[in-house]
């Protein structure tokens, strides 16, 4: 359990390696060539990755100093140049996405002087993070070149303030979703006496408040007025019985049989069983031939079905609303009123009836001990 909680914490905790990238642009013999690395354990070793890359194809004193140089994390590097006319720039747009990088060079770029979309070629591009991209370097004639840095762009910030805030909202809501899972998680096992108790037995009591020699039901009838003048007749029914029968109405799973059932809630149950057959039964019509009418036959078979399944939804959560007694509700005290008097000697039948059964159902269990029974045929 503690390395369950251990992992639901860290996952709130974003971790990156290998996400250092640096992109470095150097002006040799006259031309303007532009190197990346990216993926890096940190900027020291991508700022070598890319000098390196660059001494390979010139020599190690053509690679200093650099023309335009920057470290980025988590991020998309972009760079331009402006060969409108012999004032070239370099422009390096820096985004979380690679298309936004390109905009951002790009915008940058076309709003200099004599700038357009045609006099912007991009001379490198590298995405570090969870993406990869990169392009082959291009050099340009270096006249007279400057770098521009997009101005909303990082510079060289703590680590933490350049991580990929996208990555980490993502991090975080994993991490929370985990979390929730786990208290869930935790919330359930920690009540699951309770829950099994409800689901299986119909939250059965563990000890009865008073038990008596054998099963019997005391019954206690009322009668009252309600608000209107109406006489609202009623019977409180409270079953009894040894210590070792309620444990073997636990053992029998008994809890949930069902004593008694009102017409009404009988009724909602039948129209919950109708509907949902209902549902299970539509079928389109197969002399349909035109594509428009196969369409339409499809759709109403759809309609038809979700409205049985609404309606047989409705009935078996209505049928909540009326009475229905098991045993379990009589171990706890069972309170019955209707201002049909009927209805109540109905029901107090039926629990007589289920008492009986009740008796009668945990003497039966009880031979079933591994005697031997002989039956002497007539």
């Amino acid at each position: 359990m503690q390395s369950l909680i251990f992992a639901a914490v860290f996952s709130l905790i974003p971790f990156y390696a290998f996400a250092d990238g640096t992109v470095e642009c150097f002006s040799i013999r006259g031309f303007v060539e532009c190197y990346t690395a990216v993926n890096m354990a940190d900027f020291n070793a991508s700022t070598t990755a890319v000098i390196d890359q660059c001494s390979n194809a010139h020599s190690r004193s053509d690679c200093s100093p650099s023309t335009l140089a920057h470290n980025f994390r988590n991020l998309c590097a972009v760079v331009m140049v402006n060969n409108a006319n012999s004032d070239k720039r370099l422009f390096l747009g820096l985004k979380v996405q690679a298309s936004n990088a390109i905009a951002d060079a790009l915008s940058q770029c076309v709003n200099s002087s004599s700038g357009n979309g045609f006099n912007c070629p991009r001379l490198a591009m590298a995405c570090d993070g969870t993406a990869v991209a990169l392009d082959a370097p291009a050099k340009v004639p270096a006249t007279s070149l400057s770098p521009s840095i997009s101005k909303d762009a990082p510079q060289h910030q703590s680590w933490w303030s350049l991580i990929n805030l996208t990555i980490i909202g993502s991090g975080i809501g994993t991490g929370i979703g985990i979390g929730i899972g786990l208290i869930l998680v935790l919330l359930i096992y920690a009540a699951r006496a309770p829950i099994i108790n409800f689901i299986i037995h119909g939250n059965l009591l563990y000890e009865l408040p008073a038990y008596g020699e054998d099963i019997q039901v005391i019954f206690k009838r009322t009668q009252r007025v309600n608000w209107y003048g109406r006489v609202i007749f009623g019977i409180v029914a409270n079953l009894s019985m040894t210590k070792d029968q309620l444990s073997k109405v636990r053992r029998y799973w008994l809890g949930r049989v069902i004593a008694f059932d009102s017409l009404r809630r009988q009724r909602q149950n039948e129209l919950a069983r109708m509907h949902l057959h209902l549902a299970a039964t539509v079928k389109t019509d197969a002399k349909e031939k035109r594509a428009l009418s196969q369409l339409w036959a499809f759709l109403k078979v759809i309609l038809l079905s979700v409205f049985y399944l609404l309606r047989a939804l409705f009935s078996f959560l209505f049928g909540f609303l009326f009475i229905r007694i098991t045993i379990a509700k009589l171990a706890r005290g069972a309170v019955i009123e209707s201002k049909d008097l009927v209805l109540i000697l109905q029901a107090k039948m039926a629990i007589e009836e289920t008492a009986n059964y009740l008796k009668e159902y945990l003497t039966s269990a009880d031979t079933f001990d591994g005697r031997d029974e002989i039956h002497n045929a007539e």
